[in-house]
């Protein structure tokens, strides 16, 4: 836990805890009302496996890259943030590598954490969550309410198109951008040709794949191959 690592200062916020080190008041100010924009932006979005969601969130800023190691067991190199379930309880670890980004980076990555949250995903045991289906409706919800990662992830998929065949399967390892944005247009797809039926499938494929009966998987494969065929034919 963060507070083994150190002074620890405790922010609340209307919709959850901010838990930091090293930062200003008025920077933990400022994280305190980006805890409550990602919790609003979620809740109107209401993802698929929520529903046992209360609204809050806690949201940790350790002092520096080996505090974020230390209690994420992940490189510092590798993520903006990070949910972790290892106190039993989703909490959100911010990468302090990141906070001298962009205003609306910070936004769009703690509503994508946020997700995670709301879904439960990170207590999810192992083995039991499709990637795709964890990645991409946390990109998706982060889409809904951010126009520029919309347009980025839009962007990245059509790049992939350009410089790649068009793929046979969804995609499983998430390790960059561009799987990230192939992941939500997967997403996208369910929601596009499902509609109020969207949010079963995508509860089950995030909390217990093995109910994804392999004609499910098949034929969202089938769909997020036609729209990527169509975005590259449309260049």
């Amino acid at each position: 836990p963060i507070w083994a690592l150190g002074p620890v200062e405790v922010t609340a916020a209307t919709h959850g805890t901010l838990l930091s080190s090293g930062l200003d008041d008025a920077m933990r100010q400022r994280w305190a009302d980006r805890l409550d924009r990602a919790a609003a932006a979620v809740t109107e979005t209401a993802p698929a496996g929520a529903t046992g969601w209360q609204g809050g969130l806690v949201v940790e800023v350790p002092a520096d890259s080996t505090d974020f190691q230390a209690i994420t067991d992940e490189l510092a190199n590798t993520a903006s943030a990070l949910t972790t379930c290892s106190t039993g309880t989703p909490r959100i670890v911010v990468n302090p590598l990141i906070l001298e980004l962009s205003e609306e980076w910070l936004d769009s990555t703690l509503v994508h954490e946020a997700v995670h949250v709301a879904t439960d995903s990170a207590c999810v045991p192992a083995g039991r969550s499709l990637a795709w289906a964890v990645e991409g409706l946390a990109e998706s919800v982060t889409a809904r309410s951010d126009p520029a990662t919309a347009s980025r992830n839009r962007g990245l998929a059509l790049a992939y198109v350009r410089d790649h065949p068009v793929p046979r399967a969804l995609p499983a390892d998430l390790a960059d951008l561009t799987s990230y944005a192939l992941a939500q247009l997967a997403v996208d797809q369910v929601r596009a040709r499902l509609g109020a039926r969207a949010d079963d499938l995508l509860d089950r494929a995030v909390h217990d794949s093995s109910t994804v009966t392999t004609a499910e998987q098949d034929r969202v494969t089938g769909w997020y191959t036609a729209e990527l065929t169509r975005l590259a034919k449309s260049g």
